[in-house]
């Protein structure tokens, strides 16, 4: 027999922290299911807070009266209330988009390069500055390995693939500005197949600064350019 939650079942149901195996009515089962669509940063307590709230807003300006008889009086409306917390938690995150930042987070992803094998390997001709600077980048030290990389381009005119690996490093310390400049200039590497790449980070990008408009133009040129990246820039496309 199926069961309608109160609002701490309901709650430890949806953080997957309840141990009550038993069904529940379909109004709380839909809710549940729709809690996947809630972002990682965002609290289902907080959203019925901020329904319950709304709802108390509600009869305030129906100049509901405070007390004892204001809760039997309105038993009845507090009972569709709670029906409709239910519908709209579903409904709240089946038809938010996904964010921004989100997107990028999913998506993201810091591209490998011949500088990665050189510094493991150990190899001679391997300059110690530029492994320095690859030791920063593969370990996620993204800041410092900007840094490091725009000081090594004007030393390595024969490396012209730097300013590329400086622009994802931009990216990836949340230097859009800096990284959409570098990149941009990347679309004109014709080297390690760098103009071939940049348009997928290029795109990324822009959706980092919210610019959607341009992030769309460089996934569809990544589709274009870029076999390893087409699958996710037709995903990505798609939910812009």
């Amino acid at each position: 027999m199926s069961k309608h939650l109160q609002r701490e079942d309901f709650l430890d149901r949806l953080r997957g922290s309840s141990k009550d195996e038993s069904e529940v009515d379909d109004l709380d089962r839909k809710a549940i299911d729709g809690y996947q669509y809630l972002d990682k940063d965002q609290d289902a307590n907080v959203i019925l807070n901020r329904l319950d709230q709304r709802f108390e807003q509600m009869m305030a300006s129906q100049g509901a009266d405070s007390g004892p008889a204001k809760v039997r009086s309105i038993r009845w409306i507090q009972a569709v209330a709670a029906i409709g917390l239910l519908l709209l938690i579903p409904a709240y995150f089946l038809f938010k988009s996904p964010s921004n930042e989100a997107l990028f987070t999913a998506y993201f992803d810091a591209p490998r390069s011949t500088y990665f094998q050189q510094v493991r390997g150990g190899q001679e001709d391997t300059n110690d500055d530029i492994a320095e600077a690859f030791e920063l980048y593969e370990t996620g030290s993204y800041a410092e390995a900007e840094e490091a990389l725009a000081d090594l381009i004007p030393e390595h005119p024969d490396k012209p693939d730097l300013k590329y690996y400086q622009g994802v490093s931009a990216l990836a310390a949340g230097n859009s500005t800096a990284a959409v400049a570098l990149l941009t200039e990347s679309l004109e590497i014709n080297y390690q197949n760098v103009n071939q790449q940049a348009p997928w980070y290029l795109a990324l990008a822009h959706l980092q600064q919210g610019n959607e408009a341009e992030a769309r133009i460089y996934l569809e040129q990544s589709i274009m350019t870029d076999p390893r990246r087409q699958r996710e820039a037709e995903e990505l496309l798609a939910k812009l």
